[in-house]
């Protein structure tokens, strides 16, 4: 183990955060905001990272695919934005289980957008670009719904913003699987995580959250079905999600 990991262990273990004085973890919490904000490249380190990420975390198993695809279909999505798609595990799943929807993914990292030109080869009416989540390359009003999983953890507050706006832009709907692992502790979180307070975005977007499912309370993670446009109805279809009852 490295100089660096021992004290990253020490300072963030329980018996450090019970005697460390509340000045010194909101000087901590700054300093660690600037760091992240001045060394963490989310292109450079998704680039790395996606050469080896589908041997990491495969296609197998259930990971919230039929979650996915149970609420897009009570919304009457007939088209969906995945942002933030990876390999295309998420656009492959909804591609079997509804195929007549129109996809489409974007990702920032180039070799994640590689792996998915691959992983679904079979699907090569599913676009997909190299983008930016605060700057999605398609038109306005183009999607029914976007949706993403555990993308926007990884953006600064400031991004997250431009990203509800993008996402208000070309959808009226989203279904967004989200953490907020350690929002009052962030010194917890690896240098990748920003802890959101997502509802309270969504809020100030002038957003609604129709539902909130619960995925993971431990890491606060929830899946959320949010009407990105207030004032608009839901969409055309036989379910159409108009309640704002929020399952808690």
């Amino acid at each position: 183990m490295s100089l660096r990991e021992r004290w990253s262990r020490a300072a963030h273990s329980p018996l450090a955060q019970r005697l460390a004085p509340e000045w010194f973890k909101d000087l901590y919490r700054r300093a660690r905001g600037r760091v992240q904000r001045a060394f963490y490249d989310p292109r450079r380190f998704w680039t790395r990272f996606g050469r080896t990420y589908m041997e990491r975390f495969p296609p197998s198993g259930e990971r919230s695919e039929n979650l996915f695809a149970e609420h897009l279909s009570t919304l009457g999505a007939a088209s969906v934005l995945d942002v933030g798609c990876g390999y295309g595990r998420y656009l492959r799943a909804l591609r079997e289980r509804t195929p007549s929807l129109r996809l489409a993914g974007v990702d920032i990292s180039p070799t994640m957008i590689e792996r998915a030109r691959d992983f679904l080869k079979d699907g090569p009416d599913i676009s997909l670009h190299v983008a930016s989540a605060t700057a999605l390359p398609v038109a306005d009003s183009s999607f029914d719904a976007v949706m993403t999983y555990s993308m926007m953890i990884h953006l600064r507050p400031d991004e997250v913003d431009l990203f509800l706006c993008e996402a208000r832009r070309v959808a009226r709907w989203g279904v967004f699987l989200e953490s907020s692992a350690n929002p009052a502790e962030p010194w917890r979180n690896p240098p990748y995580y920003f802890a959101h307070e997502y509802e309270d975005r969504f809020r100030r977007h002038g957003m609604t959250v129709t539902q909130r499912i619960t995925i993971r309370e431990d890491m606060r993670e929830y899946l959320y079905v949010v009407r990105l446009r207030p004032g608009e109805g839901g969409l055309p279809g036989p379910g159409r999600a108009e309640s704002a009852a929020s399952r808690r």
